[in-house]
């Protein structure tokens, strides 16, 4: 049985080099993720990147994941059983399949829920502007844009000017970065005055804003503003969140040490989550497993009560997510917290890898606790011994066990380096290849989730180093690596 704070890795499509057409990809989504709507469009026409290249680098774009979750299927359902016979198929979100070689774009787009622009560059969902608004705002940009360098008094009069428009008339996101880009001296100020006075419509977009403002919050040192942002983010609601927007708050929120204000994010949006069906089944059990284990490091930092009584704090941990998270975690959880058993001895055994199909199922569930009571025990020390947020800690040794389970894929290929636990993962050996695998994004690396694995990864190597469950000289030079990486990652402090 699986930790249940742990998610299962996706799939590995391979080590092959770059085509020609994954390199277009990359251009396509680098365009995207830099280049505001409003901005000149790099291809040199003279336009707007919103009125020229933006539509098509979208469908790209959208074609791409697509196909990244088609292979996602046809790697979870490899034998031919599974699929037609035929030619090459692909999955939508319903299960369905859809033949590409016979299906037209717009016909799969429809198929997947898609919406697809038509000859103006505008999706069939996309708000629907008045042409004298379009007039006002592009009338706006461009007396902000010929300013080469803008000062905080006119982007908060541009500010001013947007804000007396409708809300979807503004991409709030880019208009952020922007104003972040151009040194805004108040960027506490311009999230209030965004988050306060537009209207959390559909087409506001909003759970973008929130997204970009808690990035460039944290990566400012300046995370007292996440209360803020959760806030704003809950305000929204299961037609005007995006389960992606969420993810990414959720990341940085626990990446900058927020316990609380990710458990209530969560918390909060687990409900919409399991109505979304644009979604794949896995991503509310995902937010359950999450939920679980930001409770428990949450009880972790707490001086409980004794006389506290297990079953009762078991039932809290399980409120909401009894579906998805095993009674009998929750217990263990429960007396580990409580101190109605005793510490465990903590040995190299209890990170070993549990055994798959295994015959005596009541043994392979001991495992399974005992793995569980050992992460807590980790977490628990951090919090104790460093005031290493634990919850963080928990959630991250989950996520390096996905990695290090990414990287047994290749196991049979290469037996005699197989790692045999958890302890034998922090040598320094493959540390870097790790992180890599467990927080590749669309484009680059994820860097919260870069930061989870190397921040529980050194919870667990200093765990290691107390309990005398590596050799010393290992590691130092596993200190010496994730220094270098933190450095690297460049993770604010």
């Amino acid at each position: 049985m699986p930790d249940p704070t742990q998610d299962a890795a996706a799939p590995d499509s391979g080590g092959s080099q770059p085509t020609k057409p994954d390199l277009e990809i990359l251009e396509v989504l680098h365009r995207l993720q830099h280049i505001g709507r409003n901005e000149p469009c790099p291809c040199g026409s003279g336009r707007k990147y919103k009125k020229c290249c933006l539509p098509p680098d979208e469908v790209r774009a959208r074609q791409s994941a697509r196909e990244a979750e088609a292979l996602k299927q046809r790697l979870r359902q490899p034998t031919p059983a599974d699929r037609p016979p035929a030619a090459e198929v692909t999955a939508t979100d319903d299960g369905s399949v859809i033949d590409v070689e016979t299906e037209s774009v717009a016909d799969s787009a429809a198929a997947a829920g898609w919406s697809l622009p038509d000859g103006s560059g505008k999706y069939d969902d996309e708000p629907s502007l008045p042409p004298e608004v379009e007039e006002a705002i592009d009338a706006i940009w461009d007396e902000f844009e010929a300013i080469e360098h803008p000062s905080p008094e006119q982007m908060d009069t541009h500010l001013t000017h947007l804000l007396a428009l409708p809300p979807e008339a503004t991409a709030w996101n880019d208009l952020f970065l922007r104003f972040a880009g151009h040194e805004h001296d108040d960027l506490p100020g311009v999230f209030r005055r965004i988050a306060g006075g537009v209207e959390p419509t559909k087409g506001a977009a909003l759970a973008y804003f929130y997204w970009s403002a808690v990035e460039q919050f944290v990566k400012r040192g300046q995370r007292q503003m996440i209360p803020e942002i959760v806030a704003g983010f809950c305000t929204l609601d299961r037609k005007t969140y995006d389960a992606d927007a969420l993810r990414f708050v959720e990341l940085w929120t626990l990446a900058a040490g927020c316990e609380a204000e990710a458990l209530a994010l969560s918390e909060y949006f687990l409900p919409s989550l399991r109505k979304d069906r644009g979604l794949m089944p896995y991503a509310s059990s995902a937010t359950a497993r999450l939920i679980f284990g930001l409770r428990v490091g949450t009880r972790l930092r707490e001086a409980v009560a004794p006389g506290k009584e297990p079953a009762a704090l078991a039932g809290e941990l399980l409120q909401g997510i009894k579906r998805e998270i095993d009674a009998r975690h929750a217990r263990r959880a429960a007396d580990f917290i409580c101190g109605a058993v005793p510490p465990i001895e903590v040995t190299r055994h209890d990170f070993e890898w549990p055994v798959e199909h295994d015959a005596d199922e009541k043994a392979a569930r001991a495992d399974s606790l005992r793995r569980f009571e050992a992460m807590m025990q980790v977490a628990r020390e951090a919090w104790q011994q460093e005031h290493c947020p634990p919850g963080a800690v928990l959630r991250g040794i989950a996520l390096w066990v996905d990695a290090a389970n990414e990287e047994r894929r290749d196991w049979p290929k290469r037996r005699q380096a197989e790692p045999i636990d958890l302890i034998e993962c922090l040598r320094p050996g493959g540390m870097e290849r790790r992180i890599a695998l467990g927080a590749r994004d669309m484009l680059g690396t994820n860097i919260p989730h870069a930061h989870l694995l190397l921040e529980a990864h050194a919870a667990l190597l200093r765990f290691a180093m107390r309990h005398h469950l590596v050799e010393p000289h290992l590691a130092a030079k596993s200190e010496r690596n994730i220094a270098m990486l933190r450095e690297q990652l460049g993770f604010p402090g």
